[in-house]
C-alpha cells in the first residue's frame, strides 16, 4: 500500500502496538480500541489495521469484517443476485486528535477500499459497508464515494466494482 508520508506504515494490530495513548475524541471508539481491539483481532472477529509513525505511535486505525446485507435494503445496483449480498464491513475508524484534518482519515478509507477490493477477488464481497455515526460523517463518507441506503442515510455502501 502506498505510504501517506515518510515514516508512516499500515499494519495489523499486535500485542506490541501501544494503544493506550491513542485518543480520537470519541469515547466509544477510544474505549473499544484500548480495551477490546486486540481481543477482537485475536479472535478473528475483526481485522484491526493501524497506522503507525516511526516511533510506533498509533495515528489512526480501522477495522474490516465480513458481513452480509439484505438485497432489498440496498440502494439500487445492477447485477445483484441472491437475497443476501456479501460485503466487507468498515466497522470502526479512528484518527488521533492531533492528526485530524490532515487527510489521514481519507487515506485510511482508501486503504480500506483497496483491502476490501483485494479480498473481493478471492472471497465474494461486492460492497464496502459503513454505518456513519452522525450526519456530518454521512457527508464525509459521501465525499469518498459511498451511497446511502434509501431507508437509512447513515447506512452507506461503496461499490467495489466502481474502481478506485
Amino acid at each position: 500500500m502506498a505510504p501517506l508520508g515518510p515514516g508512516l506504515s499500515l499494519t495489523t494490530l499486535t500485542e506490541d502496538v501501544q494503544v493506550d495513548s491513542f485518543c480520537c475524541g470519541r469515547i466509544e471508539i477510544d474505549d473499544w480500541f484500548h480495551n477490546q481491539a486486540l481481543r477482537f483481532h485475536k479472535a478473528g472477529s475483526a481485522v484491526v489495521h493501524v497506522c503507525l509513525d516511526t516511533d510506533g505511535n498509533v495515528l489512526g486505525f480501522f477495522t474490516l469484517t465480513s458481513h452480509y446485507l439484505r438485497k432489498n435494503n440496498l440502494p439500487k445496483s445492477p447485477n445483484l443476485s441472491g437475497s443476501n449480498i456479501p460485503v466487507t464491513l468498515l466497522g470502526r475508524l479512528g484518527v488521533s486528535t492531533g492528526n485530524q484534518g490532515c487527510g489521514l482519515g481519507t487515506w485510511l478509507v482508501e486503504q480500506a477500499k483497496q483491502l476490501a477490493l483485494a479480498v473481493s477477488k478471492v472471497s465474494a464481497a461486492r460492497f464496502l459497508y459503513v454505518q456513519a455515526k452522525d450526519d456530518a460523517l454521512v457527508g464525509w463518507y459521501r465525499d469518498k464515494g459511498f451511497r446511502s441506503f434509501p431507508s437509512d442515510s447513515k447506512k452507506m455502501i461503496y461499490d467495489l466494482r466502481s474502481g478506485l
